[in-house]
């Protein structure tokens, strides 16, 4: 039992580091090596961090333009074409995504990765 609280206990500070330093690369456009080794991470791991924290924050921004856009064509102010237009997404995809949101009856979520 000790040996999984022990593992937890280092992922936990691990994991507590490397936010703070993948937020320095990330936000404060310091040097990745540097802060490495400020912080004694392995370069590697804290580049698949910022790798997970920039995807992670290009879903969000995208989910949110095509949350943007439903709303704006439900409301008839816009049409498909214009809202994939305003918001830069691609008509096809959001004619897709529209068709899927009106046939879910309230349970639609945006995927990027949608099963097949």
């Amino acid at each position: 039992m000790s040996d999984i609280r022990e593992s937890i206990r280092n992922h936990l500070q691990l994991s507590g580091r490397l936010e703070a330093a993948a937020k320095e690369v990330l936000y404060e456009d310091k040097n990745i090596t540097d802060v490495a080794v400020n912080y004694g991470l392995n370069i590697e791991i804290l580049h698949r961090k910022i790798m997970i924290m920039e995807d992670k924050r290009k879903f969000f921004e995208e989910k949110d333009k095509f949350e943007k856009a439903f709303r704006a064509i439900f409301s008839d102010t816009v049409t498909i074409a214009d809202a994939a237009r305003i918001y830069n997404l691609d008509y096809t995809t959001l004619k897709e995504e529209f068709r899927k949101f009106k046939e879910s009856n309230g349970t639609y979520e945006y995927d990027r990765y949608p099963s097949v």
